[in-house]
């Protein structure tokens, strides 16, 4: 999939909904492998996106703290459209991931705010590793609990 200034325009509408995606700019799609993207659509409406790295890869504080199996992957973003939530989209997008590639695991962290995404990890089975605190200096001064989940294939 190429990653054009629609797309990424799309994709900037559909994160805007999210407190803590300030981090999504232009350079950081564009820098995304095509492998790293899943899309779901609703005809043409974007409605849920997926993206992942290799653990090895992966450059946030949290990572560090805990060990993670080798060939593992991380969730860095799993966005549904509010109006598309509690309908599959999300399950299929981290289904399909799983159909596409070689691993045996997948980590991600969340909010211990964002309510409604843990229901959904725990209910998708997802364990809980840890908490980690997180603090940045960004234009929204973030100061909050993750918790760190995984998911074993």
């Amino acid at each position: 999939m190429t990653m054009d200034s629609m797309l990424i325009s799309e994709i900037k509408e559909l994160v805007s909904t999210s407190k803590f995606m300030d981090h999504i700019t232009d350079d950081y799609l564009l820098g995304l492998k095509e492998d790293e993207l899943l899309i779901r659509r609703d005809n043409e409406k974007l409605i849920g996106i997926l993206i992942t790295k290799k653990s090895n890869e992966y450059k946030k504080s949290w990572i560090n703290k805990f060990t993670l199996p080798d060939n593992s992957y991380v969730v860095c973003q799993l966005v549904v459209d509010p109006n598309y939530q509690m309908k599959g989209i999300g399950k299929s997008l981290i289904q399909e991931f799983i159909k596409n590639n070689s691993t045996n695991y997948l980590t991600l962290s969340v909010s211990v705010e964002n309510t409604g995404a843990i229901q959904f990890y725990e209910k998708t089975g997802w364990t809980q590793l840890g908490i980690f605190d997180y603090k940045t200096e960004t234009k929204y001064n973030i100061d909050l609990k993750l918790l760190i989940y995984q998911l074993k294939i």
